[in-house]
């Protein structure tokens, strides 16, 4: 048996969302003399204290341990066995079209594999266990004569969409609902932007028609994924009894994950000596989200 909501919301607040980023300790990272200086602001953050006093260089290996944590405590205490498929899912289809890829001499496994995720060996695209969309879209790959690295993606994406659609609306919490038809319609929209408008991903509340004339008003592409990031990030947030009270446990995670993203990017920068206004560069809207 799961644990309900509000012990999953009480424990989040008591054990982890204390230990979660800040702009302070953002700042802490950039402006720490050394790699060594930046990765001790991660021990205030509940971050492995034996890869942090040995090897701050492995950012990767910071980052993943951490995501992997995160993800467990995730599966622990998540009460919604629909939302719970829809955040792994888009691990396990992750790990999939980048094995896919892989098999092909498109790419590099490295670190980017989630172990704790499924597909992290070697496995049969016509295997019977395979999700439905996710079979279809093999076969699908399978029928394009030289196909790339990002024709692999987008289809893998519309797969995982295509799975996670029928979950979607049978979460609980209607704020968490909106969280996924948010995504889905910005993601839309930045692909219209960008000429790569085939097929819409299923689940979004616009039409094709209303997401054609909202990518036509957007001017400045860095500046919608900004905004859309932090209205996501405003969602997640909300509690669907309480507008007034978190849902700390599902924002969390998605706070986790940009947070991450930010960790992996500060390392990085003082791993190869970037200046500290270069990584705040790199950090783009992220910052601003803390």
């Amino acid at each position: 048996m799961r644990p309900c909501q509000l012990y999953a919301n009480a424990f989040i607040s008591v054990r982890s969302y204390k230990q979660m980023f800040t702009q302070a300790r953002i700042r802490a990272m950039i402006n720490a003399e050394t790699i060594q200086d930046a990765a001790k602001v991660l021990l205030e953050c509940g971050y492995s204290p034996q890869l942090i006093s040995t090897s701050p260089e492995k950012d990767d290996e910071i980052v993943a341990t951490e995501r992997a944590a995160t993800v467990e405590k995730f599966t622990e205490l998540c009460s919604d066995a629909n939302l719970l498929y829809c955040v792994i899912a888009k691990f396990n289809y992750h790990n999939a079209g980048l094995r896919y890829k892989n098999s092909l001499g498109l790419s590099e496994l490295d670190e980017t594999l989630y172990p704790f995720a499924d597909y992290v060996e070697e496995f049969s695209t016509d295997a019977l266990s395979l999700p439905k969309p996710l079979k279809e879209a093999f076969m699908q790959l399978k029928n394009i004569s030289d196909v790339t690295a990002t024709q692999i993606d987008s289809i893998i994406t519309h797969a995982l969409y295509t799975d996670i659609a029928s979950h979607v609306k049978k979460i609980k919490n209607k704020a968490i609902r909106n969280y996924f038809a948010y995504e889905v319609d910005f993601l839309n929209i930045r692909a219209v932007i960008k000429g790569m408008d085939a097929n819409l991903l299923p689940g979004g509340k616009l039409n094709k028609q209303q997401v054609t004339a909202k990518a036509a008003e957007i001017k400045d592409l860095n500046e919608f994924e900004d905004e859309s990031w932090a209205e996501l990030s405003k969602l997640s947030a909300i509690d669907n009894n309480d507008i007034f009270k978190l849902n700390l446990l599902f924002y969390w995670f998605m706070r986790k994950q940009e947070e991450l993203r930010v960790v992996k990017t500060i390392l990085m920068g003082k791993k190869f000596g970037f200046t500290n206004d270069q990584i705040r560069e790199s950090l783009g809207g992220l910052y601003g989200r803390f």
